[in-house]
């Protein structure tokens, strides 16, 4: 019976090492605590927001929350860069003034739930597993890879929410963030950055943008009516909402560019079923480029 619990524990501390990013720890890496009881009964999130932060990240954040509406639905983990000494006080500096959403520190199997900001604590990275946060011992041995707290919690996103994950990633140094966004981008998520140049360090946003694949690029306040905008009135809707005239017209200028550009014909749709077809829910992301004018239409049409 020991032997047959034994082998239970280790295949379920495997499973949650679904998303962990290359370098990360893949040896019986979960630790601490105990799945959170009553998990069945928590509301499930429609999004989930991953939040990369590092060196000049508190103002963005306060900014951040300080226009993110309430009631959203969403969930929100915030990734940062944290020295195993340091004790956070995140929380304090958030709570006060700029969201009256309840922050938690992330415990390990804490369900995530709407409406709720969950920080990291040190000397940990987090990942996400059918809706729970998971806790993974950071490597602080001597000589240890680099650790990328915000890449590993991304690709987790990513395998794990699929088009329901959402990136943010803020001022920061180095490039911690950059592989995470490629994998939400190929999950169907959406990937926003702060604007450099309203980064006190741009070192991590400038990473993001040089991949190509981040759909807003704004500052942090307009960053927070983005993601509430997004969720709100997801492309799908947006393409449902405009004026049928319109919408053909941007399709006939999105598809003449991609047979140009990139040699794919899709000339021989017929006008309204290319509106209700896979066509336009390839266009989805680049509407809501236009819509938001984050993006031209050239490059969005090549790009997304």
């Amino acid at each position: 019976m020991a032997n047959k619990e034994s082998a239970t524990k280790n295949e379920s501390e495997s499973r949650v090492q679904v998303g962990v990013a290359q370098g990360a720890e893949t040896d019986r890496d979960v630790v601490g605590g105990s799945e959170a009881e009553g998990g069945g009964s928590s509301e499930r999130c429609s999004y989930v927001v991953g939040i990369g932060a590092s060196a000049g990240g508190l103002q963005p954040l306060q900014e951040f929350f300080g226009n993110m509406p309430q009631g959203s639905g969403l969930a929100f983990v915030i990734v940062q860069h944290l020295s195993p000494e340091f004790k956070s006080l995140m929380s304090e500096l958030l709570s006060r003034r700029h969201t009256s959403m309840a922050l938690h520190h992330v415990e390990h199997g804490m369900q995530l739930e709407p409406d709720l900001i969950y920080l990291i604590p040190p000397k940990k990275n987090v990942v996400i597993f059918q809706d729970k946060l998971h806790l993974l011992d950071q490597d602080l041995t001597r000589g240890h890879p680099l650790n990328f707290p915000i890449d590993i919690f991304l690709h987790s996103l990513a395998e794990n929410l699929n088009e329901r994950a959402i990136a943010v990633i803020l001022s920061g140094t180095g490039s911690d963030g950059t592989r995470g966004v490629k994998a939400i981008n190929e999950a169907g998520g959406v990937v926003l950055v702060q604007d450099p140049e309203t980064a006190e360090f741009d070192g991590m946003p400038r990473s993001v943008m040089a991949t190509g694949l981040a759909d807003y690029v704004l500052p942090p306040d307009g960053l927070a009516r983005a993601v509430y905008d997004y969720v709100t009135n997801p492309p799908g809707g947006l393409i449902k909402a405009v004026a049928k005239s319109d919408l053909e017209n941007m399709l006939q200028q999105i598809t003449a560019i991609v047979a140009r550009d990139q040699h794919i014909d899709f000339s021989h749709y017929r006008p309204n079923v290319a509106v209700s077809s896979p066509v336009a829910t390839r266009c989805r992301r680049t509407w809501s480029c236009w819509r938001n004018r984050t993006r031209s239409v050239r490059r969005c049409a090549t790009t997304c």
